[in-house]
């Protein structure tokens, strides 16, 4: 076989032929890859990507970026990076620290609260890298970030619910402690142990009205309905009426105590317990020196009355005359009218801390009573 012999031009084409197929395949690859990147930055909504310049002024502000703070890229181009930390991290300088610190290690962690176009807030996860040239010169920055907001608010709200939880369970200690403590001593073992069941349950009714989230408060008709159905009381015999009222815990706690020993009360000697007797609850918001007031009246009629017209004192007569002045900076007060028992409650309605006070001193001969 004769040997083919090309001349130096012929070799020289075919270099030539051999890098423009190279080319063209590097260009393929180039053009592909550009491709694959656009795909990938346009698509990738929950990720903001933001390009800067070593000044750290933006001068790529991409879809995902646009979709997560609101503002469009001409909005953008030329603001620095920093216009979208919150008020608090740029007067704290958290822009400048960040970068300093991308500067000096490569990278620096960018997982924080920032503020969107509508005066929103949104939670990045994510990180500000320093992009280089060959010689090593901070050529611009690149920050990206994971719109994880919602799994923020749900760890926010989680760790509220259990810092509400723990207060609740400290508390419902104290006052079940307080009503041991501070209960009525007369009668039986027995007797106290129903006394304090009953008082008890009411207590958990309420804890369980409050625990629906954290500083939720109860519906005051949801309490007065709860402790009467407790008490199985004829409902054509009950009447119940008032503006909606939502009572704060310490307030709720209290009250559903307080209506509690009046139900307990009329069941075994008022007017739930008599053929004939009614009770009418009702209640209304009243203004006292600026301040909204609730007013409550409790009337039993219906009932006979002992000759010696005098209210039974007791651990629930303590608790409306004594305990909702002192813990809700208000009144009560009770008295047997001729038809039956009257109870007025009012106090200022305000936030308060639910916790029940232990500190509230006896009235001589209190513990001493047959109201339950």
């Amino acid at each position: 076989m004769e040997s083919i012999t090309l001349t130096s031009s012929t070799r020289a084409a075919l270099r030539a032929r051999q890098r423009q197929y190279e080319l063209r395949g590097l260009l393929s690859d180039l053009e592909h890859g550009n491709e694959r990147f656009r795909l990938i930055v346009e698509n990738a909504r929950d990720y903001a990507i933001i390009l800067s310049d070593p000044d750290d002024l933006i001068i790529d502000w991409l879809p995902g970026a646009a979709a997560i703070f609101g503002w469009s890229a001409e909005e953008m181009l030329g603001k620095p990076t920093s216009s979208i930390f919150t008020p608090e991290d740029q007067a704290n300088g958290v822009p400048e620290q960040e970068l300093s610190r991308a500067r000096s290690e490569g990278v620096a962690p960018n997982i924080r609260w920032h503020t969107t176009k509508d005066g929103g807030r949104v939670f990045l996860d994510g990180q500000t890298v320093a992009l280089r040239n060959d010689d090593g010169t901070i050529r611009g920055f690149m920050k990206i970030g994971k719109d994880v907001t919602e799994r923020k608010r749900n760890e926010e709200r989680q760790a509220v619910l259990a810092a509400e939880l723990q207060h609740r369970v400290r508390n419902v200690l104290a006052m079940v402690a307080s009503l041991v403590k501070r209960g009525d001593a007369a009668g039986t073992t027995r007797e106290f142990r129903e006394r304090l069941s009953g008082r008890i349950a009411a207590m958990a009714r309420t804890q369980t009205l409050l625990t629906r989230g954290a500083g939720e408060g109860v519906e005051l008709e949801d309490i007065v309905r709860d402790e009467l159905l407790a008490q199985a009381a004829d409902p054509s015999r009950v009447s119940v009426a008032g503006a909606r009222i939502t009572l704060m815990p310490k307030a709720a706690e209290v009250l559903t105590l307080a209506i509690h020993e009046l139900t307990t009360n009329a069941a075994k000697y008022g007017a739930i317990g008599a053929p004939q007797g009614k009770v009418n609850v009702h209640w209304a918001r009243k203004q006292r020196e600026g301040r909204d007031w609730l007013e409550l009246e409790w009337q039993e009629s219906g009932v006979a009355i002992s000759s010696s017209g005098a209210v039974r004192k007791g651990f629930g007569t303590e608790l409306i005359t004594r305990r909702v002045p002192f813990e809700l900076k208000g009144v009560g007060e009770m008295q047997l009218t001729d038809a039956g028992l009257l109870c007025r409650i009012s106090f200022p309605l305000q936030p308060s801390e639910s916790v029940l006070q232990t500190d509230v001193p006896a009235e001589r001969g209190d513990e001493n009573g047959t109201m339950s």
